[in-house]
């Protein structure tokens, strides 16, 4: 089975007037230049099978400029008329190469997609960042995938503001009348609070709303991330529903924050004061929904659970199609946490 995956990315080119692949190491010289295309993966072998990288032209010129973004945005726009179906836009975690991070959106394309009684059809784009692709690596290799994540986020931001601008000048007539849904993974979270950041700096009237469920799972970033405008708390604003997963067991988070010198790790321990949170903003804790599993990989188990656990995928499909959190099954609010507990976790 063949799917295709939308992407940009800041990674590097082989070649910046025609490039054919993109490396691990972000660009220092201009670490925001963005490219754009689409991939056609092949799920049975995960692979990609085939890359189209959108010429660009002129960038300096308005008046003869060619963009690859709005030859994306486009083509998009298009494939969600003739095969209607929401956005899901993906920024991918640690440790993920440029083919990784296509593989794994075509991945969620059809786990969510799912089946006749359950799924969300979708078409994906992937933010494909330069993290360099190695779980087992040198011992700052972390801290450098963090930096590029940081130095990442007025990229993914700049994505966002050029979706904007491209539908704000569409005639109502030509939208395609879909949704947007936002998914950050990891240390992908890390990358889109500083998105945030760039889009209130360089937009701060920007529409509300842009954006229909955003959802953060096992996110490496700082449990205070929706205490303040100048972290994560503007997402708020900009999504009509904010989902946080959590697993409390989480151990790649668990190394993130007890051995990388982070703080608390929103994505393991949830929230540090929840009356803080905005009021659009849920918290579910995945624990015993995602129980460690002796026979698998710690981190399959406790951090991938977005990908790899029926259960959660399930509540994640449910949270897409928009139903309301108290009518979510398998689901059991905790007042003085201010979570939903997702099977049967005593926590």
């Amino acid at each position: 089975m063949t799917v295709r995956v939308y992407f940009a990315t800041n990674r590097c080119p082989d070649n910046a007037a025609a490039p054919t692949r993109f490396a691990d190491a972000i660009c220092a010289q201009d670490p925001q230049n963005l490219r754009f295309g689409w991939a056609e993966v092949d799920l049975a072998k995960s692979k990609v099978k085939s890359l189209h990288i959108a010429p660009e032209a002129n960038v300096n010129d308005p008046d003869n400029q060619v963009l690859g973004s709005e030859q994306v945005f486009e083509e998009l726009r298009q494939e969600m008329i003739a095969d209607p179906a929401d956005l899901l836009f993906f920024i991918h975690g640690f440790a993920n190469t440029f083919d990784d991070a296509l593989v794994k959106g075509a991945v969620l394309r059809r786990f969510y997609g799912g089946t006749a009684k359950k799924g969300k059809k979708l078409h994906v784009m992937v933010f494909s960042w330069p993290s360099d692709g190695k779980l087992v690596a040198p011992a700052n290799a972390y801290r450098s995938d963090y930096l590029d994540a940081e130095i990442s986020g007025t990229a993914v931001g700049r994505v966002f503001l050029k979706a904007a601008q491209f539908v704000a000048e569409l005639p109502r007539d030509e939208w395609c009348m879909r949704r947007i849904h936002v998914l950050a993974h990891s240390m992908g979270n890390w990358a889109l609070l500083n998105a945030l950041q760039h889009v209130r700096r360089e937009a701060p009237a920007v529409s509300a709303r842009m954006i229909d469920q955003a959802i953060l799972a096992a996110a490496d970033a700082p449990n205070d991330a929706f205490e303040s405008d100048d972290k994560m708390r503007a997402l708020g604003g900009l999504a009509a529903r904010v989902t946080v997963y959590m697993h409390p067991q989480d151990l790649a988070l668990h190394i993130s924050s007890s051995l990388k010198g982070n703080s608390d790790r929103l994505g393991k321990l949830g929230p540090r004061d929840p009356a803080l949170l905005p009021a659009n903003v849920t918290v579910v804790n995945v624990w015993n929904a995602a129980p460690i599993d002796p026979n698998v990989d710690t981190e399959y188990t406790t951090h991938q659970y977005y990908r790899h656990n029926k259960l959660v995928r399930n509540d994640i499909i449910d949270v897409l199609h928009g139903i309301t959190d108290d009518e979510i099954a398998n689901r059991e609010f905790r007042a003085e946490k201010r979570w939903y507990a997702l099977g049967d976790v005593k926590a």
